[in-house]
């Protein structure tokens, strides 16, 4: 839960109990702050996926991670870290995620073994944001896909800070 004071001050704090007179209570805000970084992987036709964040601030928490410019009908997984300190070599380019990498399963959409036809947006939900604030993730994905040096496509990195 998170209060705002009527100072306009931010207060973020998990609520167990009443909040103080001053404090209005507003719940389930959240504010992210999404930078691209790095580079991804090439894929088939020499086209490589890329990965934005969208959403927040907003009540319900929703926010999304978006991948385009992939292969029809990939395969794949997101995967997401607290902040990485230094991408590591993988698949023949560069890891931001550094392992053990926690995975959501993702299917790109568009005509199969299309290069650059694949999409897909998946949904996230951030409505206990007052335990996540000041948090940092790094989110990647990577796709199966016959046309990358070592058959898979890497997206770009995104950063993603919850504030």
């Amino acid at each position: 839960m998170l209060g705002i004071c009527r100072s306009g001050a931010l207060i973020a704090r998990k609520c167990l109990g009443r909040l103080p007179a001053h404090v209005e209570q507003v719940s389930k805000v959240v504010a992210c702050l999404f930078t691209s970084f790095g580079s991804g992987l090439s894929g088939k036709g020499g086209l490589t996926p890329d990965l934005t964040g969208s959403g927040g601030p907003n009540l319900a928490g929703n926010i999304a991670f978006h991948t385009t410019n992939g292969v029809g009908g990939a395969t794949g997984f997101l995967f997401y870290r607290p902040e990485a300190l230094a991408p590591i070599p993988a698949f023949g380019g560069l890891l931001y995620t550094l392992p053990p990498l926690p995975m959501i399963p993702s299917t790109l959409s568009g005509s199969p073994g299309t290069g650059g036809a694949g999409s897909t947006s998946q949904p996230a939900n951030l409505s206990d944001a007052a335990s996540l604030l000041g948090v940092t993730l790094v989110i990647q994905a990577g796709f199966l896909d016959a046309g990358a040096i070592q058959g898979v496509s890497l997206t770009n990195g995104v950063r993603m800070t919850i504030g």
